[in-house]
């Protein structure tokens, strides 16, 4: 029995194929679209907001973060990444609860100290973070031979707003904000192994 179990691959596990999950991202894109327009330069200022080191911005990036959570957890989530991975449905529940955790750390978020300020190693993490997730990790995509309509944007696609969220709390001083950081690891993880099964 667990030689039968040893003798399956990550691919064997996967019940949807690579051609699947990206015809489902740009089905989802095209459904939003053009709000990725929108939601990108917020994140462009929330990237200036940041350095400036405005007074409201912990407040406002996170309250940020958790309206992106809520669309990927209601939209792409439960309305498309169900049709091919039933089992979408728990994670689902994850997502809201990731802007639940977002929402009430930014209801008690301090005003003072906006910007976590580009210095030492959590803040060079930070920002590698966020550079990946906002201008990285779509063209990665792209060269990697994925459809412009499938490209994915943070704060609207689930991959780069995790690893953007990361990167935010990174940079946050709060140690309560690690607790928010559970749920975008946890997928991000998934996200990795479903990428492995689809080259294996």
């Amino acid at each position: 029995m667990i030689e039968q179990w040893l003798s399956y691959s990550l691919h064997d596990l996967l019940i949807f194929s690579s051609e699947s999950y990206y015809r489902l991202h740009e089905l989802y894109n095209l459904s939003l679209w053009p709000l990725q327009v929108f939601i990108f330069l917020l994140f462009c200022l929330a990237l200036y907001l940041n350095i400036k080191g405005y007074r409201y911005y912990p407040k406002a990036i996170l309250i940020g973060l958790s309206l992106a959570w809520l669309l990927n957890g209601f939209w792409f989530v439960s309305q498309f990444y169900v049709q091919i991975n039933p089992l979408a449905n728990t994670l689902t529940y994850a997502f809201y609860l990731q802007a639940i955790l977002l929402m009430l750390l930014a209801v008690f978020a301090s005003h003072s100290g906006g910007s976590p300020g580009p210095s030492g190693v959590r803040a060079v993490n930070g920002w590698s973070l966020l550079m990946y997730a906002g201008f990285v990790h779509p063209v990665a995509l792209f060269l990697l031979g994925r459809k412009f309509a499938g490209l994915e944007i943070v704060g609207i696609a689930p991959d780069p707003t995790a690893l953007a969220t990361l990167g935010i709390l990174i940079m946050l001083k709060k140690r309560i904000y690690w607790l928010a950081m559970i749920v975008p690891s946890v997928w991000i993880t998934l996200s990795i192994l479903t990428y492995l099964s689809f080259e294996t």
